[in-house]
């Protein structure tokens, strides 16, 4: 058996100070009940009643199980006269029994809203018979919270709340004061161009160990601890909309060394180009790598960020990982044909919880080869246009009945039945194999080149070989706008010599 630390969950930190934190809030109530006279304590006389119900914790939808829960009697004046609390069992529920007629103010605490600086409502329960009245309570909502804590930012942008303690990976103890910082990378598009920030949040843990920290949703965060010689490692999270998302951060000791480019390892030094910082110390990992459906998944490369250990699962998936440095990391696995997987971990010696990792297998996430056919099609709501325009009278219009009839190899053989287009050889060395189309300017202008649409888009100004461009068998409308026509608004420009548009798709020959 090895002796050296285990893997635990998050679970752990639930145990030590929360449970002395619990019993310093009854301590607080029962100082409470001291101060004031203690007329329960009298012993009951008259009818009695019982208040009794449930505490709903909204955060993670179950119900509240260790909430210490406080009713107060009110006197005349609206004096509280005296004092009762009780703790809800594991399904959250409460009662105070043997309670006297009256009126009552009745409230909750917990450890996770006081960690968060929240105090819930207090309600006013009117006892007026003997019997039994309910009063169901509840923890505000995961929205409410995040707009609570993080104030401001909330309206600003989308954040979620990022919430947890730092404890010791030796111990499993609170770590006061400890180092957290938080970075996420933001792209921004600006005139400048695309610019890429990455934003930190540093902040210290209290003097329970807890840390909160308003993050942007849906983003992936890296998040660290550290202090002194103890640290963890960056470990990755992504925390949904609106969300309360806990998580506690183990810190331990390491052993660190330079690993150069030729795979040499040396304990000191400068950090020089190719060189990488790892860590080792006295952990252990033990878990299991499964397929989707369950099965083991043997022959899978696990290893621990940061460090040079590695290990191979046998037949039945398992693996262990030795000399780790203490804390949470991320342990990183790889198979032929299964998408990459990080899982985060805590290495601690305080318990021993085997790791579970799943592995998605590449054909499950991966689409199968997907064929598109397109063709393009003129449209009813181009013909549409086409017709209205042609009806406008302003233009020259070609359709497909007129098209078929001159059985065209090229568009220049289709311009030559409209008046005012003329082409040009080239005259350059770029230029030399192509026949440039003009408008005639009339007069005494000079020719121009027109602005040209193919199917309604716009090409780029000064091409104008449009027997390079269109197959003139596909052409089955032309637009043609001379200079000094006002061409319609769908080919609205700062062309002044006017427009040429070209519809094309599949001609129906007749």
């Amino acid at each position: 058996m090895d002796g050296g630390p285990r893997v635990a969950g998050a679970r752990v930190a639930r145990r030590g100070a929360p449970a002395v934190r619990r019993l310093a809030i009854v301590l607080a109530l029962c100082a409470v009940c001291a101060a004031v006279p203690a007329l329960w304590a009298q012993g009951p006389t008259g009818p009695l009643a019982t208040i009794a119900g449930s505490v709903f914790d909204s955060l993670s939808l179950r119900p509240m199980a260790g909430a210490v829960v406080q009713l107060a009697r009110l006197g005349g004046g609206g004096r509280v006269e005296d004092t009762r609390s009780t703790a809800t069992d594991s399904a959250g529920r409460y009662a105070f029994e043997t309670i006297p007629l009256g009126s009552y103010l009745l409230g909750f605490q917990h450890l996770a809203l006081d960690t968060l600086g929240l105090r819930t409502p207090v309600h006013r329960v009117d006892v007026r018979r003997a019997g039994t009245v309910r009063v169901a309570l509840a923890a505000p909502t995961m929205q409410s919270v995040v707009a609570s804590v993080c104030g401001e930012q909330t309206r600003r942008d989308s954040v979620a709340l990022l919430v947890g303690s730092v404890r010791d990976a030796e111990a499993g103890g609170a770590v006061r004061d400890a180092f957290v910082s938080v970075r996420w990378s933001e792209v921004f598009l600006t005139r400048a161009g695309i610019v890429r920030e990455t934003p930190r949040h540093d902040l210290r843990s209290r003097d329970d160990g807890w840390y909160v920290a308003c993050v942007p949703s849906s983003v992936p965060v890296t998040i660290h601890a550290e202090l002194d010689a103890s640290r963890s490692g960056d470990v990755e999270l992504r925390v949904s909309l609106h969300t309360v998302q806990r998580r506690d951060l183990y810190i331990g000791r390491a052993t660190v060394a330079i690993v150069t480019a030729d795979d040499s390892v040396r304990t000191s030094g400068a950090v020089n180009a190719g060189d990488r910082i790892v860590a080792s110390g006295k952990g252990v990992i033990r878990g299991l790598v499964r397929r989707l459906d369950g099965r083991p998944l043997p022959d899978a490369r696990v290893g621990l960020a940061g460090t040079r250990a590695e290990a191979r699962t046998d037949s039945g998936g398992r693996f262990v990982l030795r000399a780790l440095p203490e804390g949470s990391r991320m342990v990183e696995v790889r198979a032929l044909g299964f998408m990459p997987s990080e899982t985060l971990v805590d290495v601690v010696g305080f318990e021993d919880t085997p790791v579970s990792i799943t592995m998605l297998d590449v054909e499950s996430v991966l689409l199968d080869t997907v064929r598109v056919r397109a063709a393009r099609r003129m449209t009813e709501v181009m013909r549409a246009g086409f017709e209205r325009r042609r009806k406008s009278g302003t233009g020259t219009f070609l359709d497909e009945r007129l098209l078929d009839t001159l059985r065209a190899n090229t568009f220049s053989d289709i311009a030559r039945h409209v008046t005012g287009i003329i082409f040009r050889e080239g005259r350059g060395m770029n230029d030399a194999f192509e026949r440039q189309m003009f408008f005639s300017g009339g007069g005494r202008s000079e020719p121009c080149q027109p602005m040209i649409y193919v199917d309604g888009i716009r090409l780029v100004q000064g091409i104008t070989d449009v027997d390079q461009l269109v197959d003139p068998t596909t052409i089955r409308r032309v637009e043609v706008y001379l200079r000094g026509t006002t061409p319609p608004a769908e080919f609205a420009s700062f062309a002044e010599c006017g427009i040429l548009a070209l519809w094309t798709g599949p001609r129906l020959r007749r």
